[in-house]
This record gives C-alpha cells, sequence and structure tokens, in this order.
C-alpha cells in the first residue's frame, strides 16, 4: 500500500521570489504542468496538495508515494533537480503520517 507525507518546505534565504516566478510559469503553461505532474508520477510520488501560508513560507503539501518508496526517497527527490524549486529553492521536511492513528487515507490514493 502507498504511503502519505507531509512535507512542510520552507524558503532558502531570498529565493522565495524565484521560486513563485518559476511556478507560476509553469502553471500558467498547461502543458509544462501536465509533463511535470507526469513525471512526478512516473517517478512513485504525487502531490496531492499545495498549501502555501503567505508568499514567503511556509508551505505545507501533502504527498504519497507508491510502494516501496519511503521517506528517504521522496526527501531525495523533493530536494532534487525536479522536486519544486528543483531542489535550489526550498528546505523540505518530510513526515510521514501514522496510518495506525487514523487508517483512512488523507485523499484517495494514487498508488493502490
Amino acid at each position: 500500500m502507498s504511503t502519505f507525507y507531509v512535507v512542510h518546505h520552507t524558503f532558502k534565504v531570498g529565493k522565495a521570489p524565484t521560486f513563485w516566478k518559476e511556478a507560476g510559469e509553469m502553471m500558467g503553461d498547461p502543458v509544462a504542468m501536465k509533463a511535470a505532474l507526469d513525471k512526478t508520477l512516473a517517478a512513485g510520488f504525487h502531490c496531492h496538495t499545495f498549501m502555501p501560508v503567505n508568499m514567503e513560507g511556509p508551505v505545507f503539501c501533502v504527498w504519497e508515494t507508491r510502494v516501496g518508496l519511503g521517506a528517504e526517497e521522496l526527501q531525495e527527490y523533493i530536494d532534487g533537480p525536479d522536486g519544486p524549486g528543483k531542489g535550489l529553492c526550498m528546505n523540505n521536511t518530510v513526515t510521514p503520517i501514522n496510518a495506525a492513528l487514523n487508517p483512512a487515507p488523507p485523499f484517495p490514493r494514487k498508488f493502490e
């Protein structure tokens, strides 16, 4: 079964404007956005929700990993060139959601 995580993103000093500029360009281009989402899904990850508190952060997200991928792989992915901010703009803290405390997933699963 897949696993869900809460990710706490904070911006590296001075990098919030860079992130928002690049994110805005990608979100404004349906082809680029679909390509990024498809690439992330093919890698075994899915960001269910993106919840910025304000333009300077923090940002909270709920991510899901397919079976066989865990917190370490998610951390590596989101810290890398295909993650949010391309690994240059954000510090990312990955925290697993404890399914034993709430067996219902927070979102419908992308991965079985």
